[in-house]
């Protein structure tokens, strides 16, 4: 069956209004393309001062160019998202990342069986991102995708209301500190610390201090009497961590967009807008603080021929920074605030057990299992729920005692 007409090529299906195009056609004549342009490099120098204090210098440089194209021809129905007039859209994304660490190390022996390791060091690190477009429709001639072979071209796109210009930058500057004790090579303790200070967020509550610790403990390396053929190696694991999360930027106030194409009359003529924005910024926005707990065992038997490593864990998150809902009368549909805490409870399990081994011949075989049980504990006094993607009354949802996007 023909797939388009022979003179105008337009597309030809079953339905009538030619509203849905034809795959076929689709194929020939709408073509969706991304290019991305990338350099990475990552350089260290280091200075030793002694053989056991040292300064090191790293720099990290990350950027690239992304160019998203969509290229519809004429020759669909209107329904069909406005490409019945052919649309030409270009995107150029740039993003870039600057990373500088400053580190000084020392190893030292501070008794005969009690080694440290520590780092202490400070962090920068900058985020830019651009982003420009355009949006063409109204194709003359068929096939040519120049955007002056359309008749209207705008920074804002008819097809997801999209405006390209966008521009975000953001600042991000860390100390932080690292100390692991080793005694006698069967006991180690690890403890560190980072601060970090985010342009994310306003002055008063732009910083947040996150701790970890952790604690190891060998014992058929303390007690050798423990060792034999069965047991061969023990080893028990404690550890305590976290993390801050600072938000998108720009969250914390309150902005105008403008949009030049904001609507559009029966006769194509266009209006502008100047609107407040329907997120209401919030300048008391805290950092969110994620934290786990996780003890577990590694340990090997019968002339290591068997080992088993196990774990379990409680991963939370408080002053989770959401995208909290508010009654549209107030001139706004929803805020970023601090509400709500996340638990994720799990244990992990792996056996390894070698069925052959010999000079020419070894078979291991490894069996792995995880159990994960998320779960929403608490949204706020006032929130029921709260919409995470998708549309009003359907989608990804979080939801008090349920396990994170749940879907409805």
């Amino acid at each position: 069956m023909p797939f388009e007409t022979p003179l105008e090529h337009k597309s030809v299906y079953y339905r009538g209004g030619n509203d849905i195009p034809n795959p076929l056609w689709m194929a020939k004549y709408m073509k969706d393309t991304d290019v991305t342009d990338r350099f990475f490099n990552s350089t260290s120098l280091n200075y030793d001062f002694t053989d056991k204090i040292s300064l090191t210098y790293k720099v990290g440089f990350d950027t690239y160019t992304e160019r998203l194209n969509k290229e519809y021809n004429r020759g669909v129905g209107a329904a069909y998202v406005r490409p019945n007039n052919g649309i030409y859209q270009t995107q150029t994304i740039t993003n870039t990342i600057w990373n500088h660490d400053l580190i000084f190390s020392l190893q030292q022996q501070i008794m005969p069986d009690l080694s440290l390791a520590a780092r202490v060091g400070a962090n920068a690190r900058n985020d830019y991102f651009q982003r420009d477009g355009l949006y063409s429709e109204g194709q003359t001639v068929l096939g040519l995708m120049r955007h002056s072979n359309f008749s209207t071209s705008s920074s804002s796109s008819l097809i997801d209301g999209r405006v390209f210009n966008r521009t975000t930058e953001q600042q991000r500057y860390g100390v932080y500190g690292d100390f692991q004790f080793e005694y006698k090579s069967f006991l180690s303790v690890n403890l560190s610390g980072r601060n970090d200070w985010s342009s994310t967020l306003e002055k008063e509550f732009n910083n947040k201090f996150y701790p970890s610790a952790s604690v190891s403990f060998r014992p058929t390396d303390a007690f050798p009497g423990l060792k034999s053929d069965k047991l061969n190696f023990l080893k028990l694991r404690a550890g305590y961590g976290s993390s801050a999360g600072f938000g998108l930027p720009y969250i914390t106030r309150s902005v105008v967009n403008q949009n030049n194409r904001g609507f559009m009359d029966a006769a194509g003529g266009l209006y502008g807008e100047h609107t407040i924005s329907d997120g209401l910024g919030n300048l008391k926005l805290r950092p969110e603080l994620q934290q786990e707990i996780e003890v577990g065992l590694e340990a090997k038997g019968f002339n290591n021929r068997i080992s088993v490593d196990f774990s379990m864990y409680n991963r939370f998150t408080k002053d989770l920074i959401t995208f909290a809902p508010i009654d549209g009368a107030t001139g706004y549909t929803g805020t970023y605030i601090n509400v709500g805490k996340l638990e994720n409870k799990g244990i992990e399990l792996g056996l390894t057990g070698t069925v052959l081994s010999s000079s020419n011949l070894s078979w291991d075989i490894t069996y792995n299992m995880t159990a994960v049980r998320p779960k929403v504990v608490n949204l706020g006094n006032s929130i029921t729920e709260i919409l995470l993607a998708g549309l009003n009354t359907r989608g990804n949802f979080a939801i008090k005692g349920e396990p994170t996007n749940v879907i409805k």
